[in-house]
């Protein structure tokens, strides 16, 4: 395993404007606080910030294409997520059975039914079984119309579903007939508004819930059944994946002691060849917020690249989670949200004391609340502690969040910037306000253009302040800005694949890993001078 440091030629970053917008804030320690944003610009659209965006595309992509194990990443990657994807199937008033499957690559899952009130035999039975009831593939040409939710109607007669466009969390709503499906006929797409009764515009975060007589729909928007208790069903499938096999995995729980002496789990997954000797790289997770734990899911990309690299996969199960109930959940949040980025880097620091990575091999990522996570530990860790850092569409300037969209509803886990008391232990933690002067770690920001739930400006203006103050950094500060997606939601496999295949070739560059010939710990990896 190569031990050298990132390719990298400092100073050279993409410009950004930096203004003289000056934001006023109530402190209850230090009364009225001017707080400077210079890039507050890039908080709204304009020809000045596309231009910095088509310049941070292009720049990153430049370094992208310096990593020559890119491609055959994503190609292995590719080969591995193509398999045969299924949901439960669930048994509808119009006495038929529904069910998802994806035969491998499709950009999204295809809703399937019976043929008649019996289910197939799925042990028996090639492919999906079934007829093709609605393919939301036929939708766009790029496979970025996605199914948000659904609900039919308690006779079976009704079809409700939500179309989100471009991964955005906004929706709209569609009533179709069950008689009428929307599947290819001779190859050729439907028309997509026969069998359509009503259409249902402007719906964010909601579901849909017909009344019991089937005459309408509950939902909320913005301004502008017959019992199947006695239904019983058993279906057993397998796939195989081509370069994955169950077998050459382990998974194990460990646990750590936190900063504060509070003892905490995490999972390790394996190849089985790694050995506890002090050599291995690993991946980190963590979220660490709003009550949500972090439980047990499967990842063809994290698989193929640790199998690939040798590496090891964790998830810290930190405070701010629901983990351990309300209690552990409240320890991190508010005034306590430090618990949330102490307990991650005291993993950091446990994987390196037993023996289970080399210093400085630990790549930390985390998604939201976890970019929010991994950007504030970036910040706080002690120059070394981590190799790199990829950060998804994480809330990194925590004096605006409320301010847009949806930010105001987490304000119950962050505390509220306008409110004078919440603004002192909120400001210190803000990762665009307090970047340090230290080196950082090869580090990765990443956003989308339609993310309407973190909007892209925390990305934006965190990326340009990074460019800024850490111009020199002997590691690169980059950011990967998706066109044509959101939050995450309704992504393509496609672009599920692109993007992983950009981020973990990115950590495996950063931390100098090697690529394994099967059953070898020797790899072919070349680094390029950029």
């Amino acid at each position: 395993m190569s031990q050298g440091k990132t390719a990298w030629v400092p100073g050279r970053y993409p410009p950004a404007r930096r203004g003289d917008h000056v934001d006023v804030y109530k402190s209850a320690k230090q009364g009225e606080v001017k707080i400077h944003d210079p890039y507050q610009w890039l908080e709204t659209s304009s020809e000045e910030t596309s231009t910095w965006i088509k310049d941070q595309v292009e720049f990153t992509n430049e370094y992208f294409n310096r990593i020559s194990d890119r491609n055959r990443l994503k190609d292995l990657m590719m080969e591995n997520v193509d398999f045969a994807k299924f949901s439960a199937p669930s048994r509808k008033g119009d006495k038929r059975w529904y069910w998802y499957y994806n035969s491998g690559l499709q950009p999204q899952s295809v809703l399937y039914r019976s043929i008649d009130e019996n289910l197939p035999d799925f042990s028996k039975t090639e492919g999906a079984g079934g007829e093709v009831f609605f393919d939301p593939n036929l939708l766009s040409d790029d496979g970025t119309a996605a199914i948000a939710t659904t609900a039919f109607s308690e006779d079976g007669e009704y079809f409700a579903y939500g179309i989100s466009l471009s991964g955005s969390d906004f929706f709209t709503a569609y009533v179709r007939k069950t008689s009428v499906p929307y599947r290819a006929i001779d190859g050729k797409r439907p028309d997509v508004d026969e069998g359509i009764v009503d259409t249902l515009r402007y719906i964010k975060f909601s579901s849909l819930e017909w009344t019991l007589d089937n005459k309408g729909i509950f939902y909320q928007r913005f301004p502008d059944r017959e019992s199947h208790e006695d239904a019983r069903w058993t279906t057993h499938r397998e796939v195989k994946i081509k370069g994955i096999k169950a077998d050459d995995f382990l998974v194990h729980q460990e646990w750590y002691t936190g900063k504060d002496g509070t003892r905490i789990p995490m999972f390790i997954v394996r190849p089985k060849d790694i050995k506890k000797d002090g050599t291995a790289s690993a991946l980190q997770y963590g979220y660490g917020g709003f009550s949500y734990s972090v439980g047990p899911a499967f990842s063809a990309t994290i698989l193929t690249y640790i199998k690939a690299y040798g590496a090891i996969y964790v998830v810290a199960n930190i405070r701010g989670g629901s983990e351990f109930g309300e209690e552990w959940h409240l320890a991190g949040t508010r005034e306590r949200k430090v618990n949330v980025f102490d307990d991650f880097i005291a993993a950091t620091e446990h994987l390196t004391k037993t023996g289970w990575v080399a210093p400085g091999k630990v790549a930390i990522n985390g998604a939201s609340n976890g970019g929010l996570l991994i950007a504030a530990c970036l910040n706080r860790a002690p120059q070394g502690t981590f190799g790199a850092g990829v950060a998804d569409v994480g809330v990194l300037d925590m004096l605006k969040f409320a301010d847009f969209t949806i930010g105001r509803a987490w304000t119950s886990d962050y505390g509220d910037p306008h409110v004078a008391e919440d603004f002192d232990f909120i400001y210190p933690i803000s990762p665009l306000h307090n970047i340090p002067d230290q080196e950082l770690p090869p580090t990765l920001l990443l956003t989308a253009d339609h993310d309407d739930r973190v909007v892209p400006l925390h990305t934006f203006k965190h990326t340009a302040a990074l460019q800024h103050k850490l111009a020199n950094n002997t590691h690169p500060l980059l950011v990967r800005i998706e066109t044509s997606a959101g939050h995450g939601a309704g992504k393509s496999t496609e672009k599920k694949v692109s993007e992983a295949a950009d981020k973990w070739s990115f950590v495996a560059y950063s931390l100098g890993l090697q690529w394994r010939e099967e059953g070898t710990q020797e790899g072919k990896s070349k680094r390029d001078e950029l």
